[in-house]
């Protein structure tokens, strides 16, 4: 599971940069951009609040808010550094942490079966329908 910590561990393997130089206040352009990345991710993916996003460098919400806005402006104006960034960030989540899983669901006769599968299909997951008949 992708948790605040896993994600920095990313970005630092993503960016080749240390966790501690990424957790820092130094202002070198690489950093800052990891930084944005991380918050922007936190945000946008795992839907983090400002605090607890800022909680991990020491930040307040505000800054945490303009880094989320700066990497929203870089990808609507599609810079390639960023774009290419946050898609390798996105590419190393997908590979290490959503790994797919099968899952098998028996839905009591009491349930409305379609409510059912369509909150399901509402929390993102896909659905193969296997209809049986365990009563007979």
């Amino acid at each position: 599971m992708l948790t605040k910590e896993n994600l920095l561990s990313v970005i630092s393997f993503v960016s080749g940069l240390p966790e501690d130089a990424i957790r820092s206040q130094n202002r070198g352009r690489g950093l800052v951009l990891c930084r944005h990345a991380y918050y922007f991710i936190a945000r946008q993916n795992m839907g983090l609040k400002l605090a607890e996003i800022g909680e991990v460098f020491g930040a307040d919400h505000t800054t945490v808010i303009h880094g989320v806005q700066k990497v929203k402006d870089m990808l609507s104006i599609e810079d390639e550094i960023t774009l290419n960034f946050i898609n390798n960030i996105n590419s190393c989540i997908k590979e290490k942490y959503l790994i797919p899983t099968i899952l098998m669901v028996s839905i009591p006769s009491e349930l409305d079966t379609n409510q059912v599968i369509d909150r399901i299909k509402e929390m993102g997951c896909t659905i193969d329908i296997m209809r049986t008949n365990f009563d007979a």
